[in-house]
């Protein structure tokens, strides 16, 4: 599981994440409007932004070289 909110998520990690889901699989997006927040507050107190990118999630969806043959994606968000 990969929470695309972690702060060490970025587009890299989550186009690296999905590049080794296996064929045929189901890969569930659960509220991808959370992710794109102008800011979160941390533990701290300090706001921090996410470093996965709607262009970054598009990309490893169905980039070059995603891998994606048989896979089945839903996306959910609250927004």
């Amino acid at each position: 599981m990969l929470q695309m909110s972690y702060p060490g998520a970025n587009d890299q990690v989550l186009a690296e994440a999905l590049r080794e889901l296996p064929a045929n699989t189901i890969l569930v997006l659960e509220d991808v409007d959370v992710v794109f927040a102008s800011a979160r507050t941390d533990d701290d107190g300090e706001g921090k932004a996410s470093g996965v990118t709607l262009s970054g999630i598009l990309n490893a969806l169905d980039g070059v070289g995603s891998g994606s043959t048989g896979r089945v994606t839903v996306m959910t968000a609250n927004r």
